[in-house]
């Protein structure tokens, strides 16, 4: 086995032989940065499910008895990174431009993650469905997050619309998130009972989450204003094709899900770049995402949950769970490119 101190200095060292290629192409314009970014927004799964009710009094033929769960992942951090980005001629003289950037998070969520629980009824009558939901809990925890992402895109064509100049082309985004949940705040009630507050098992941990999303887009970056000192852009981006895989595992519980999700992003950047001298540019941006994906979630438990009282669950699966996984985030960064 490599020495693992060795593994990271060769890792370096190949990663900087291949910026250093890139940036060595001639007739090229090469600029690289160090970007902060402070991050705003949430993931949320929302997650519908039928209760099996073996063993218990049976319900009428058109009736379900129905669970419905929200956990929303804050994603308020500090994140650093960098960016690259290359413009040359290809071979039949068009200007061709290559991007690649890449961020991780330096600190944690401030705010905590949030558990919603409803559970009820769904009554079918003939073509008509009617959902009673009763919400009996809410709980929050201490989240812990590491984000590492990363992001490689080329410029396909240029034109002019409206006087302003615009370029589209296509990128391939990657993110990986890993979540550790500690402690439970909060409250939970029984139907016609007042709620119990809850705020217990500070620094324990009772929930973790792995989740990657792999976006591809296609996008669209106009100029709306130029000058001598700075330039002012906007750039819309579509995914149709956005893919999320989730793992988690609700430690209490002593359950775990997995979910492939598929859907779309929606995504709107604005920014500025102030020209500080021939060399140098100081941008300032700030971007939104919205995405919706859906898939189905497959839960296993590995033991029997210790907050029923009904047989041991120890080896139930429950598949084929509806789970919407949609993310609303963004965020405002201020970088310095340098070009050479």
């Amino acid at each position: 086995m490599p020495h693992p101190t060795r593994s990271r200095k060769a890792t370096f060292r190949h990663v900087f032989a291949s910026l250093m290629l890139w940036t060595s192409l001639s007739d090229a314009e090469t600029s690289i940065g160090p970007v902060l970014t402070r991050g705003y927004g949430t993931t949320l799964f929302r997650i519908k499910m039928v209760i099996p009710t073996t063993g218990s009094e049976p319900l009428p033929d058109n009736t379900d008895l129905v669970g419905q769960s929200e956990l929303e992942y804050p994603l308020d951090v500090q994140l650093v990174g960098f960016r690259l980005r290359q413009e040359f001629q290809n071979g039949r003289g068009k200007a061709v431009g290559l991007s690649f950037s890449a961020w991780t998070n330096y600190t944690d969520p401030n705010n905590s993650m949030v558990d919603s629980d409803w559970f009820g009824s769904k009554v079918q009558s003939g073509t008509a469905t009617s959902t009673v939901l009763f919400k009996f809990s809410r709980t929050e925890s201490e989240t812990k997050l590491k984000w590492h992402g990363g992001e490689a895109g080329m410029d396909l064509g240029r034109y002019t619309l409206l006087g302003n100049p615009v370029s589209y082309g296509a990128s391939l985004r990657v993110d990986a998130f890993s979540m550790d949940m500690l402690g439970v705040r909060g409250w939970q009630r029984a139907p016609d009972q007042p709620p119990i507050t809850l705020d217990t098992l500070s620094g324990q941990l009772v929930l973790t989450y792995a989740l990657i999303r792999v976006i591809p887009r296609i996008y669209a970056d106009m100029v709306l204003f130029e000058r001598k000192w700075v330039t002012w852009n906007s750039l819309l981006s579509l995914s149709p094709a956005t893919m999320a895989w989730d793992h988690d595992d609700h430690v209490l519980r002593r359950k775990s899900s997995d979910t492939f999700a598929f859907g779309f992003e929606l995504g709107y950047s604005l920014g500025f770049a102030f020209h500080l001298n021939s060399r140098m540019d100081l941008a300032i941006a700030s971007d939104l995402y919205w995405s919706w994906t859906r898939g189905k979630m497959d839960q296993r438990f590995y033991g029997d949950d210790p907050f029923t009282d009904s047989e041991d669950e120890t080896g139930l699966r429950i598949d084929d769970v509806d789970n919407r996984i949609i993310g609303l985030a963004g965020g405002i960064s201020l970088g310095l490119n340098f070009f050479f």
